[in-house]
């Protein structure tokens, strides 16, 4: 233990041969960053007993002390190493995505109304997805309030309005619909959500042909571009996997000291969509990715089945998660699903290193911004607004950023006091005041 300073030392020989977190704290007694372990002495020691390079040998040359807490699996382990990252966001510790669930189309059960869900929690809905990408699923719900009569009013009104005389609603509102015809819509959706589409084109067709010939070119131009629209849909969801089973594909690849992940999302068989993250190598390549991925399951279900090639993920995660299904083929078309990831992965770190590299380090713009403004280095930033509607209604909004990260749960509004709507300076008087009023 040449070179180390006393206190880490007595720290290292404290450390038990047993599962915990670790907390890495500088000279000001600030967590810097939060790691958890298998074995907390072997883990742990491994830092200053071995040579470093990077962003570790960074972190550990900012090191004064730290302490550790003991726990009794693997799992309490990473569900204390999250809470405590959300707690303390310390600067080295990298997050996989932000707090934010994907988003699920939701047909309700009882009379085919359509939504955005971010949980499934509420039965009266079937879910379909989750759709990596926010816009899919709304551009889909869009188009699927085009083509079937569902009900398009959020609550349902004392009487009928427009959607009904125009055919595209069956007026829950004045009519009593009964099981049956509810059942055939759903079930008609449902069908269209799996990629069933063959019918729709038909009828489509057939309506465009029937308003062509009665000269209602309209009409049929509107036909044609809703029939443009589903193959769009489903020429997005064209990659299929003939069993129809739910699964989340993982691949990354790497480049100059830089990890791009790629998951695949497959519902029913059909790819709803891709995510690329793109990180700083930070440890053990495998490892950094497989818990990047524990980080992910946090706020995503788990689907029935989980692909990837990445050496020694399952024993990793399965201590974590002990439902999951780990799949890793060796050949036929799950494994070109994963080469489809990892081909996704390339492309992620082709288009990082084209555009988003310049703002990598963040926390590094933070310490030249504290030396321009001589304070300590800003790591928690909260920026005010105010707003107006023609003098009334005012809102104060306020955003926060840790680590040059916005932190998006961590957002305010603020209704102010009238008296103030198109006084913006009176509105950042009281807006302010009630934030950290309420701090002090």
């Amino acid at each position: 233990m040449n070179g180390l300073s006393e206190k880490i030392r007595n720290c290292i020989i404290l450390l038990p041969d047993k599962p915990g977190v670790y907390l890495m704290k500088d000279a000001d007694d600030k967590i810097i960053y939060i790691g958890k372990a298998k074995n907390l002495k072997k883990r742990v020691s491994q830092y200053f007993l071995r040579p470093q390079s990077g962003k570790v040998q960074a972190m550990v040359s900012h090191v004064d002390h730290f302490d550790f807490i003991i726990v009794n699996s693997d799992k309490e382990s990473f569900i204390l190493e999250m809470n405590l990252i959300q707690t303390h966001y310390p600067r080295y510790n990298i997050m996989l995505m932000d707090d934010s669930h994907y988003p699920y189309i939701a047909i309700k059960r009882d009379d085919a109304y359509l939504k955005i869900a971010r949980n499934t929690d509420d039965r009266k809905y079937f879910y379909y997805g989750p759709f990596p990408a926010s816009g899919d699923a709304t551009k889909t719900i869009n188009l699927l309030n085009s083509i079937y009569p569902t009900r398009k009013c959020r609550s349902v009104p004392k009487k009928e309005c427009l959607y009904y005389h125009l055919g595209q609603c069956l007026g829950p509102c004045i009519n009593k619909i009964d099981e049956e015809t509810y059942t055939s819509l759903y079930n008609d959706i449902k069908s269209f959500l799996d990629g069933n589409t063959d019918k729709v084109i038909k009828d489509l067709k057939e309506k465009m042909k029937k308003a062509s010939d009665e000269l209602r070119y309209e009409d049929a131009l509107y036909y044609k571009g809703l029939i443009d629209a589903v193959n769009k849909t489903t020429e997005k969801q064209s990659v299929e996997i003939s069993d129809k089973t739910d699964r989340d594909v993982f691949a990354y690849a790497r480049r100059e000291g830089y990890i791009s992940l790629a998951i695949l999302t497959y519902r029913h068989g059909t790819l709803l969509g891709k995510k690329i993250k793109v990180v700083e190598e930070w440890d053990d390549v495998d490892l950094e990715t497989a818990e990047l991925i524990e980080e992910y399951y946090q706020n995503h279900d788990l689907p029935k089945e989980i692909l990837t090639n990445i050496k020694g993920f399952e024993e990793e995660f399965i201590s974590i998660y002990p439902e999951a299904k780990i799949v890793n083929p060796k050949e036929g078309r799950l494994l070109e699903q994963i080469d489809m990831a990892a081909l996704n992965a390339k492309q992620g770190l082709d288009a990082h290193f084209m555009s988003a590299r310049l703002e990598d380090d963040k926390v590094e713009l933070l310490d030249s911004l504290a030396v321009l403004l001589s304070i300590p280095t800003p790591y928690r930033i909260e920026l005010f607004d105010n707003s107006h509607l023609q003098g009334s209604d005012a809102i104060g909004a306020m955003v926060v950023y840790i680590n040059g990260e916005p932190v998006k749960k961590m957002y305010r509004k603020f209704h102010l006091n009238e008296e103030n709507a198109g006084d913006d300076y009176h509105s950042m008087v009281e807006v302010v005041s009630r934030r950290y009023g309420r701090l002090k």
